[in-house]
């Protein structure tokens, strides 16, 4: 049974990186509402020190501390049996790419786009934190992995 979530068509003078914003964040609160009892039940699974060490990392990684920010995340990680949600993962990559350690960085990315699915091609593709990785001779075939989860999601 697929979602069927109406659309709606707004009218204005936004420029078109404005709109492509908007159009992202209405996205994101849609598949966020639709997603509700998922995300409840999932957290519901995960360790009681997860939440508390990922809200340190999200802290220190928007302070640009990325070892100490990656060094959270891992520990929030090891915490929950291995387990990590992909914004964790995602930005642990960043900061494993951030700090020149690319086989790190990797090794995060690989496990979103083919154990999470991550599926937000331009998201990733555009992310100026990983330009050192697009030489790594993965980097091709997670950009494909990328789009065929999206495709797949949208079927």
């Amino acid at each position: 049974m697929k979602l069927r979530i109406p659309v709606i068509i707004i009218y204005s003078f936004i420029d078109g990186k404005k709109m492509i914003r908007i159009m992202r964040i209405l996205k994101s609160v849609l598949v966020t509402c639709a997603c509700l009892p998922i995300i409840l039940t999932l957290h519901a699974q995960v360790n009681s020190d997860y939440f508390p060490l990922t809200k340190v990392a999200d802290s220190l990684f928007l302070k640009k501390e990325y070892s100490a920010a990656v060094s959270t995340y891992m520990k929030a990680f090891e915490k929950n049996n291995g387990s990590g949600q992909i914004i964790h993962r995602y930005r642990a990559a960043t900061c494993w790419a951030m700090l020149s350690n690319n086989d790190e960085a990797i090794t995060q990315l690989e496990r979103i786009i083919y154990k999470g699915k991550f599926d937000d091609f331009d998201l990733i593709s555009h992310d100026i934190s990983f330009v050192v990785l697009h030489n790594h001779p993965k980097w091709d075939t997670f950009m494909k992995q990328v789009q065929k989860n999206r495709r797949d999601k949208s079927n």
